[in-house]
């Protein structure tokens, strides 16, 4: 059972119009959480607003999945975010929209159970979406359905749609 969430922070409209139109652009590493094996950042903060790459339950230290269940996976997941998020300088209060990939919309429930425990007031808005679920072992499910969507422009579709 993988996991992946992905989380934006934002100001309010107001703020961003009072700010001076050259755009700040800061880096954001931790080592609190797994580092970037790609080329990507853990998170760029622009102006004030904070963009989080997605993150997986790995330990950041070994690097490894930190148990095949999905509660475990989603703690750690939501762990290695709030490091990211604190090195930010901001918290899951100021999240304003997640998405949350399940490989199985059945742990739907599960990872709502822990996403409860980070996330206890000022909720986000919040996007799931699944690759399949288990009961009727489909793979063609709104996840499926959201990517053709979105890459319907593109020539070729990336290999987690097809």
């Amino acid at each position: 059972a993988r996991i992946t969430f992905d989380f934006m922070i934002s100001v309010s409209r107001f703020a961003r119009r009072t700010m001076s139109s050259a755009t700040v652009r800061r880096i954001i590493c931790t080592p609190l959480a797994p580092q970037p094996i790609g080329p990507y950042n853990q998170a760029v903060v622009v102006n004030q607003t904070v963009y989080v790459s997605g993150q997986i339950g790995l330990d950041p230290e070994s690097g490894e999945f930190l148990g095949e269940d999905v509660e475990t996976q989603t703690r750690q997941t939501l762990t290695n975010m709030g490091h990211i998020l604190q090195e930010a300088n901001s918290s899951f209060e100021k999240v304003v929209k997640t998405t949350v990939l399940l490989a199985d919309i059945n742990d739907f429930s599960k990872v709502n159970e822990i996403y409860a425990e980070f996330f206890k007031s000022r909720y986000p808005a919040r996007a799931a979406l699944s690759r399949r679920s288990s009961e009727s072992g489909e793979s063609r499910n709104r996840s499926h359905r959201h990517c053709r969507r979105r890459h319907r422009r593109v020539a070729k579709k990336p290999k987690h749609c097809q």
